[in-house]
């Protein structure tokens, strides 16, 4: 089926420059500060809100870091649960991959390999793929870092009573699809979806509240943001097709582990944890001498532009069929966003945060895995005041 080429209207963001509160907080969660955002309203689906890549250079890596080593773990559910006993906290990751962490290019991940059987993680409330429904009595614990996350975007995009409550995190393939479909589970239909994705690329399609509206399709890369409300909160939507990497680089740049490295020798910490990795400072792997730690990387720690890519697109069509129409907006350096932050001492020579120096050392390993798999993140609120179990 082809789809429409989509048209978009900017909305910047609602805070002013001087809102330090805002930025301050953005800052430990990894975020470009809030005045620097800007939404795409796609006309043609009310209620549909893209933001592209609101993170920091450097600081979708420890959310991809949460995705694979410890949001599959006990208590929470993944698909694999059906099928054997996890032991202790039931780890998934880096399941084969840790045979040869020296270059990602090496590391191959096996579909025998349980890390790739994983295709799915619920969070808080117990998505039943039996049932359709979620139960009160099937809970765990929400993490509190992706609510934090979920919370301050959504508060910024003029929901700010959403209330994250459950969520599902898929792990796609280069061969993986999600074919149409709706999300009708929740108490409350009014209330928005939340959907955040890491890696690969993808086509993302979205209709109307039936399956005869022809969908329109966006682009969308590593740390695009995607909010479903009013209309678009019941439309049908999916994801035909996961794109390859381009021949020159198994992952995008800012997932590369040199955007990595840069973030952790220029970027101070916020007021209460760090940035990169999301350390509280209090914490005893925060600060530690680590001289020999990290070589530095190639390239200036400068970005390039942020896109919002708008698509004509057959949903059966290679990746090289694509056709691009790309809309720039200027892009913004770290070094301009430390407003309203503390300027506690970086991770820099001296003075390294243990964390971080372990997701560098790893981050091969995560360059392999996200070479041919996309992450997406899809976070809800199940109840409300007026609809509950």
């Amino acid at each position: 089926m082809n789809a429409h080429l989509v048209q978009a209207a900017c909305l910047p963001s609602p805070l002013p420059r001087e809102d330090r509160a805002a930025t301050s907080t953005a800052a430990g969660l990894g975020l470009k500060p809030p005045h620097q955002w800007t939404f795409h309203a796609i006309t043609s689906v009310p209620g549909l809100l893209v933001l592209p890549n609101p993170f920091l250079r450097g600081c979708q890596h420890r959310w991809v870091r949460q995705c694979l080593a410890h949001y599959p773990c006990k208590p929470n559910v993944c698909n694999l649960d059906a099928h054997l006993q996890r032991e202790g906290r039931g780890e998934v990751w880096p399941g084969g991959l840790a045979e040869d962490a020296s270059s990602p290019k090496k590391m191959r991940l096996s579909k025998d390999d349980l890390l790739y059987r994983l295709r799915w993680v619920t969070l808080g409330y117990h998505y039943d793929w039996n049932t359709k429904e979620y139960r009160s009595h099937c809970r765990s614990p929400f993490p509190e870092d992706l609510a934090q996350l979920t919370k301050f975007i959504m508060r910024i995009a003029g929901f700010p009573s959403f209330v994250p409550e459950a969520a599902i995190v898929n792990y796609y393939h280069l061969d993986s699809t999600l074919s149409g479909h709706t999300d009708h589970s929740e108490k409350d239909l009014s209330i928005p979806l939340f959907s955040l994705s890491f890696g690969q690329s993808a086509i993302f399609l979205i209709g109307g509240k039936t399956r005869q509206v022809k969908p329109k399709a966006l682009l969308l890369r590593s740390g695009d943001v995607v909010i479903m409300s009013c209309d678009s909160r019941l439309a049908y939507h999916g994801v035909p097709r996961v794109l390859p990497p381009p021949p020159n680089a198994l992952v995008p740049e800012c997932l590369s582990l040199e955007a990595l490295q840069c973030a952790q020798r220029t970027q101070p910490r916020s007021c209460d944890s760090c940035r990169v990795c999301g350390v509280h400072e209090k914490d005893p792997r925060c600060r530690h001498a680590v001289p020999e730690l990290l070589a530095s990387g190639p390239g200036s720690c400068g970005g390039g532009e942020s896109e919002a890519t708008e698509l004509r697109v057959d949903a059966g069509a290679s990746a090289s069929a694509v056709e691009r129409r790309r809309e720039r907006t200027p892009h913004h350096s770290a070094e301009g966003s430390g407003e309203g932050t503390s300027m506690n001492p970086p991770c820099d020579d001296a003075v390294r945060c243990l964390s971080c120096q372990g997701l560098a050392q790893s981050w091969p390993q995560f360059v392999s895995y996200l070479s041919v798999s996309r992450i997406n993140v899809n976070v809800r609120q199940v109840v409300s005041q007026d609809h509950v179990f």
